[in-house]
């Protein structure tokens, strides 16, 4: 007995009838070739399944009782390939539910999202999609298993914790305004059980994050999410590149060497721009990034000039800069000039956010001050705000800006992120 639902009916007279049978334990794409003939000496439940045969609707549930035979092999070898080895000659079919009269299926009936269930029937590449993810998920769990890992569910309703989105909220029964907060990552707990002595942990973790949908991320998704105690990076990545590998091969049958290629963040974001870089492309190319790189550089470059101009200290603006040369061979001062002068075109000072920005041994220090809109111009006071920079040579870049309020160490906050970007890449020597 066998349990599913026909395809298309083929009818080549009131005696013979062909179609696909697609059975529910059985891999779809692949239907079982059915033929119901019937005579004047066949039993009266045959002839029944044959009349149910004709007049059953596309995807009825049904329960199927039939013969297997051996197909004689077609004489063209073009339809050889195609033919099935086996057919099922039918005995007796059982509706076992019904199926709207007014569902009308071809093969180019394309269904919409309410209608998942038939976009899974119909879609082969759909069903397929979820066999994969079936066979990757069993393969993940026996390759951690192997490996000592212990398989941890954690909970799905917990505390609101800050993490990148914003989060789900489900209310709880008192009334009173509490609620759970979705996890959008099993972060917290996966650090309580290392801590707890659980010394490695994975799961396939539901996670929510309440943000806008992107290819490789929706409101609700699954992750594989694993955590490793006195391990090192490259103990993590040995064992995920082992992982991939077992994956690639059992479940795709595709052969991976080992010795995946391995390079440092600020590296990728410099020469890619993202942490998912696609090496097809050799010729990678920054095209108005600020690297992860170059914000550290900064941060680490930046100093206070109070000491330096202590009559701004009391007037109660704090005055910060920092200065940098160009690193390599490709470093043009005439072009660094060129964009620097389109920055301050692009992004004027303005009140109480002044800047100044200019080029060491340029000649227009002076200018530069003036039309910043600093009050802080002294011919003795240039030498010792270069000293404070770390200035040693003409060629440097020299950027202060002044601001009302409190002094803080953050990066300067010129107003663009687009002249920034070109002006830094510049300096630095690097392609834009």
């Amino acid at each position: 007995m066998l349990h599913g639902y026909f395809g298309a009916v083929r009818k080549t007279g009131k005696l013979l009838y062909f179609s696909s049978f697609y059975d529910y334990y059985s891999n779809p794409p692949h239907p079982l070739k059915v033929v119901s003939l019937i005579d004047s000496s066949s039993p009266q439940i045959t002839k029944a399944a044959h009349q149910i045969l004709g007049s059953l609707h596309r995807f009825t549930p049904v329960a199927l009782r039939a013969s297997v035979y051996k197909c004689a092999p077609s004489k063209s070898p073009e339809k050889r390939k195609f033919d099935e080895e086996v057919e099922l000659r039918v005995k007796e079919i059982i509706p076992l539910n019904s199926v709207s009269e007014s569902l009308i299926y071809t093969e180019g009936t394309i269904f919409p999202s309410e209608n998942r269930y038939l976009q899974l029937r119909t879609n082969k590449e759909l069903y397929a999609a979820l066999r994969l993810r079936s066979r990757t998920a069993s393969e993940c769990r026996s390759f951690f298993e192997k490996n000592d890992f212990l398989e941890v569910e954690t909970p799905l309703l917990f505390k609101s914790t800050p993490e990148g989105a914003r989060e789900f909220f489900v209310p709880t029964r008192k009334g009173d305004g509490t609620c759970y907060a979705l996890p959008q990552s099993p972060q917290q707990y996966k650090q309580i059980l290392m801590a707890s002595g659980v010394p490695r942990y994975y799961q396939l973790a539901k996670c929510f994050r309440d943000e806008d949908l992107r290819t490789d991320r929706q409101p609700e998704f699954t992750q594989l999410d694993m955590e490793m105690s006195f391990a090192t990076s490259n103990d993590v990545m040995d064992m995920i590149e082992r992982l991939i590998i077992n994956i690639w091969s059992n479940v795709l049958g595709v052969r991976i060497d080992p010795g995946f290629k391995r390079v440092p963040y600020w590296w990728t974001m410099k020469n890619y721009g993202t942490d998912k870089p696609d090496f097809r492309y050799a010729n990678h190319r920054v095209s108005l990034i600020l690297s992860l790189y170059f914000i550290l550089l900064i941060r680490r470059q930046i100093k206070s000039l109070h000491e330096v101009l202590p009559h701004l200290a009391k007037a109660g603006r704090s005055v910060e800069g920092f200065a940098f040369y160009g690193n390599t061979s490709n470093y043009n001062p005439d072009q660094a000039a060129e964009l620097l002068d389109e920055f301050k075109k692009e992004n004027p000072s303005v009140k109480d956010d002044n800047y100044v920005a200019y080029i060491v041994g340029s000649g227009n220090e002076t200018q530069a001050y003036t039309e910043g809109g600093m009050e802080l111009w002294h011919e003795a006071n240039l030498a010792n705000i270069h000293v404070a920079l770390w200035v040693h040579r003409p060629g440097a870049i020299v950027i202060i800006k002044e601001r009302r309020g409190p002094y803080s160490v953050k990066p300067l906050s010129l107003p663009s992120p687009h002249a920034p970007c070109k002006l830094a890449l510049t300096l630095l020597g690097w392609e834009y």
